[in-house]
């Protein structure tokens, strides 16, 4: 049997967000590939280490844990800029860390694995100790880093000046693994430009287990929602704000609660509460999504900017949710415009759409149609194909 050593930040228990729910179904995944899986994660002091480690011991999953060590103390990050000027990527300056180096030498002599699996492209500066050896390098990149945070945090200098790091970073993982998955057709055409060797698109491995779950119904009030993780990202937070501030009254001004927005997701800004009226209702932190969804009719995900693959678009896509969001959302992946989901980009435009989900005839369209596409690119064979036949050109 091949063993595989995963390489991962915070490790993903609980599995509560898009990235943890990807990173776990990755680990879960090379198991049902017939790999042997270790795994070599960092944890925050809230999580808790026993558990993680009994949970994934009964998946037969080796883990080696340790504590995150520079996170929030700026003065360790410079003093490891000084050894190597990259590490001004904060990411990447946690793992410059002594202690992460010798542990993953420990690993890699003891369980001598025939592949090295990293998650997330700023953990290159392990790299180096698994390129001495020989040993085949995947990496799994959950968007381009560089252009992630531009987005986000704005195109100001002092951002441009802390992009260059990012962009090296990249640039870097890119040309040292052996293999890169994307995680969207736009950004594995970023990283071939870059010079990655071997690039495949690998999407969401979550999505498999939501695929097909909703059926459209008759109703006289439609249920809409939005689920944005956290309103701390910048992302979220202008979605949230287009909504709230243009969108919803919109709609209620000529539709009164024919439409009621169901906002979900954890630290709903402050200074955004007083829009909670009318048909807005603010959902918060959604434990049970599945049993939520149930009660939902369409998706509305407005996407102005942010990389990667955004599951708030694709998850009600997978499950067959009449969907209406940003064309630049779907980044590259073959979802028509009108066939499987409705494009917008103005309030006028996305009201339009909302309006023309009235017909049970469109919503039914819509649904069958994405659920079909969804099923072919998204479902466990597709993912594992893709996965399997990176690794096994690999050894």
């Amino acid at each position: 049997m091949k063993k595989v050593l995963v390489v991962t930040p915070r490790f993903p228990y609980p599995e509560a967000g898009a990235d943890e729910q990807d990173r776990a179904g990755g680990i879960r995944q090379l198991k049902r590939l017939g790999f042997e899986v270790v795994v070599l994660g960092k944890y925050f002091d809230w999580q808790d280490t026993k558990e993680i480690e009994s949970s994934w011991n009964k998946e037969g999953v080796s883990v080696t844990l340790l504590p995150y060590r520079y996170r929030g103390k700026k003065w360790k990050k410079l003093f490891s800029a000084f050894r190597h000027p990259l590490s001004l990527d904060g990411a990447a300056a946690e793992f410059f860390d002594p202690v992460t180096q010798t542990t993953l030498v420990h690993i890699l002599d003891r369980e001598a694995p025939d592949l090295v699996w990293f998650d997330y492209t700023y953990l290159w500066p392990l790299y180096r100790e698994v390129k001495k050896r020989k040993i085949p390098i995947i990496t799994r990149s959950i968007n381009v880093e560089s252009r992630h945070f531009l987005d986000e945090d704005g195109r100001t200098l002092f951002n441009y000046v802390k992009f260059i790091p990012k962009y090296f970073s990249e640039l870097i993982t890119a040309r040292m693994s052996d293999a890169v998955f994307a995680i969207t057709p736009k950004e594995e055409a970023w990283y071939r430009a870059h010079g990655a060797a071997h690039v495949a698109t690998l999407p969401l491995r979550a999505l498999p287990k939501k695929l097909g779950t909703h059926t459209p119904r008759e109703t006289d009030a439609f249920q809409v929602f939005f689920c944005g993780s956290t309103y701390t990202v910048a992302h979220n937070r202008h979605a949230l704000e287009f909504l709230v501030k243009e969108l919803a009254p919109m709609m209620f001004q000529t539709y009164g609660k024919k439409f009621i927005f169901h906002l979900t997701g954890a630290k709903f800004p402050k200074d955004l509460e007083m829009y909670i009226r009318d048909n807005v209702v603010c959902e918060g932190f959604v434990k049970d999504m599945d049993m939520f969804l149930r009660g939902m009719d369409i998706a509305v995900v407005p996407s102005f900017f942010g990389a990667g693959m955004q599951q708030k678009i694709f998850e009600p896509l997978a499950r067959g949710f009449p969907t209406i969001t940003h064309p630049r959302g779907i980044a590259d992946y073959p979802f028509v415009p009108e066939v499987e989901f409705l494009p917008a980009e103005t309030a006028s435009a996305y009201a339009d759409a909302l309006v023309a989900l009235l017909s049970i005839d469109k919503r039914k369209y819509l649904s069958e149609n994405c659920k079909r596409k969804s099923a072919s690119i998204f479902s466990l064979h597709a993912l594992d194909a893709i996965v399997k036949k990176v690794l096994n050109d690999l050894l």
